[in-house]
């Protein structure tokens, strides 16, 4: 919602900044003709008066000056404009990116909870075929594993550019499913229910 609201400021803004480089550019056009005029009435001098002929060339340099000044508040103008369409179309690209890996966020989200959620008795009771002890170490390789596929997330991402969707579909809904992964959820979930106050009573 506040990218939203922050891409319909950045819109209005280079709405009005096109309407500024409209009046600049009506504004330089006007200087030059009155430019063009003045040199006009300078070349066709015809009278023989040396100071008439310095007051039309100081006239025309006169004009010259103005055309200059406007031509720089015309070049300000043009490039606060480029700026912001370019900003506009940069954000816009960037943003899109973010709301894929934010989709794809959820989606691996809800499917995790779905699969907890239906799976915890049955998880529990494979729990029965892992040995081993649940301490410090299991724990490190647990949060490391988890590290590992948040590095392999970030790359994907880097990598697969707007394939990302179809990635986060494919990890979500894929038919198979790793032991080794399967053993260290089923860990997770033993653990957790071990430490629940329900459990102790």
């Amino acid at each position: 919602m506040a990218y939203r609201d922050f891409r319909g400021a950045l819109k209005h803004s280079e709405m009005m900044a096109l309407k500024v480089l409209q009046i600049a550019e009506q504004r330089l056009t006007d200087k030059k003709n009155i430019l063009e005029a003045a040199s006009g009435t300078v070349s066709g001098y015809a009278g023989s008066v040396p100071a008439d002929r310095a007051r039309l060339e100081m006239d025309r340099d006169e004009k010259l000056r103005n055309m200059r000044n406007e031509e720089a508040r015309y070049q300000i103008a043009k490039d606060l404009s480029d700026n912001l369409t370019i900003s506009y179309n940069t954000s816009e690209v960037v943003m899109e990116r973010l709301m894929q890996t934010t989709n794809a966020k959820e989606w691996i989200y809800q499917q995790s909870i779905s699969f907890f959620s239906t799976n915890e008795t049955v998880l529990t009771a494979l729990s029965a075929s892992f040995t081993g002890m649940f301490g410090l170490h299991e724990s490190t390789e647990t949060l490391n594993a988890m590290k590992e596929g948040m590095s392999k997330s970030l790359e994907t991402l880097s990598e697969m550019g707007d394939k990302v969707t179809e990635e986060a579909v494919r990890a979500s809904y894929g038919p198979t499913m790793r032991a080794d992964a399967v053993k260290k959820l089923v860990d997770s979930v033993v653990n957790f229910q071990d430490k629940e106050p329900h459990h102790h009573q």
